[in-house]
């Protein structure tokens, strides 16, 4: 996010997430970055129609909350796993896996209020060092498993999907008085 607020000029940027470390790492990236601890299940503390673009990478979807907050040319960008992504870390370490069906139920639950204007998968080799494999287990819901943390450098695939979402038009109000 700081890096693409930082090419934007004037813009500026409201990062959310439940976690008061994260929120903090967010607002030391840049000054224009408002970081916010709140949990996006209870709604965004944001006004309707007042956010150009929302990206959501790897976490959970209130899409209902995402399209108020949109402006009508706004845009969703969301970052999601595919089955393959860091196999090799997950089959290593007994991590939990990617649930089938993920992007299906993706798309069929942002139909109510998107439609899909891109996709584009990424599929790419990457080497982990031992600490960042373990920075990459800590992140997600595996921390909670308390799973063993490699010792050892891991080379495994990023695999993900990346979707551009436009909000569907608002319904207008056709009755006659």
């Amino acid at each position: 996010l700081a890096g693409q607020v930082g090419e934007l000029g004037a813009a500026a940027g409201v990062a959310l997430d439940v976690s008061v470390a994260a929120a903090r790492l967010a607002a030391r990236t840049d000054e224009r970055i408002a970081a916010v601890v709140a949990d996006a299940w209870r709604g965004l503390p944001i006004r309707d129609h007042a956010v150009d673009a929302v990206l959501s990478i790897f976490a959970p979807r209130n899409l209902g909350e995402f399209a108020r907050v949109l402006t009508g040319d706004g845009r969703l960008l969301v970052l999601a796993p595919n089955p393959g992504h860091l196999a090799v870390l997950r089959d290593r370490f007994g991590l939990l896996a990617i649930e089938p069906g993920k992007q299906e139920r993706l798309l069929a639950a942002a139909s109510e209020f998107f439609e899909v204007t891109a996709t584009s998968r990424l599929r790419t080799p990457v080497a982990l060092t031992a600490d960042q494999a373990a920075d990459v287990i800590a992140m997600g819901p595996n921390a909670f498993h308390h799973p063993p943390l490699p010792t050892d450098p891991v080379t495994d695939h990023l695999d993900v999907t990346l979707r551009v979402f436009r909000p569907l038009p608002e319904p207008t109000d056709t009755s006659i008085d």
